[in-house]
């Protein structure tokens, strides 16, 4: 379930959020009913969960803290991402989805904290920052650097949810599950611009059988030269 924290900045709960993805990756979800949340070290960016230098610096005084930090927190830390936009991004389809095939969860923040379920989550926007020139002293939490990314992915306009799994530092869990209500998760689910016919027709049967109406779903017409 939805956690407030101070230190992580929640966004209000209108604003429309969307997760971009594979059909595999819809179909794991509706039969799971579980989002997917991927370990910060497990991320092609190396920065992913790193503290700015400033931060490291505030820190100094705390040398356990500091090697917590700097070896274990990755570990801890796993993120389920969105993105924060009123409309499709054609970039998003591009980058997160097979362009033939991907599907797009539209909903909102408030929807996304209501369909979570068990378990202690927050739920924050990502701050983008000049890692090189970071002046700001954080308070020490281990979440901070999960929402603070380089300016160069600010394209991403990213809202995380975040959650603990602090009980398996010698683990080898690489992704971990929550149980969502998909019924109050997915407002709409848009299928991509360029999805054949008999694929949505596909989406749309295997998707009923997981108790998803047919109503939610949206062909993109990001393409259609006809509707301006």
């Amino acid at each position: 379930m939805f956690t407030e924290h101070p230190q992580i900045s929640t966004p209000s709960d209108e604003v429309t959020v969307w997760r971009y993805m594979s059909i595999e990756k819809f179909i794991s979800l509706l039969s799971s009913s579980s989002l997917h949340y991927c370990r910060l070290d497990k991320f092609d960016d190396p920065w992913e969960g790193v503290w700015p230098k400033n931060y490291l610096e505030s820190a100094m005084q705390n040398s356990d803290f500091l090697e917590f930090a700097r070896t274990k927190v990755k570990k801890i830390l796993f993120v389920n991402c969105w993105h924060a936009n009123e409309s499709e991004s054609a970039a998003m389809w591009d980058l997160y989805s097979n362009r033939n095939s991907g599907v797009a969860i539209k909903t909102t923040v408030e929807r996304l904290k209501a369909s979570l379920r068990g378990g202690e989550t927050f739920l924050g926007a990502v701050r983008y920052v000049d890692f090189s020139n970071y002046i700001e002293r954080e308070v020490l939490n281990v979440m901070v650097p999960a929402f603070l990314k380089r300016s160069s992915f600010e394209h991403e306009r990213e809202v995380r949810l975040l959650h603990f799994k602090g009980e398996d530092l010698g683990s080898p869990l690489e992704v971990s599950a929550q149980k969502v209500c998909l019924n109050t998760l997915m407002q709409s689910v848009y299928l991509s611009p360029v999805m054949p016919a008999w694929t949505a027709d596909a989406v749309l049967d295997v998707a009923e059988r997981f108790g998803v109406s047919r109503d939610v779903f949206v062909k993109s017409d990001l393409y259609n030269k006809n509707i301006i």
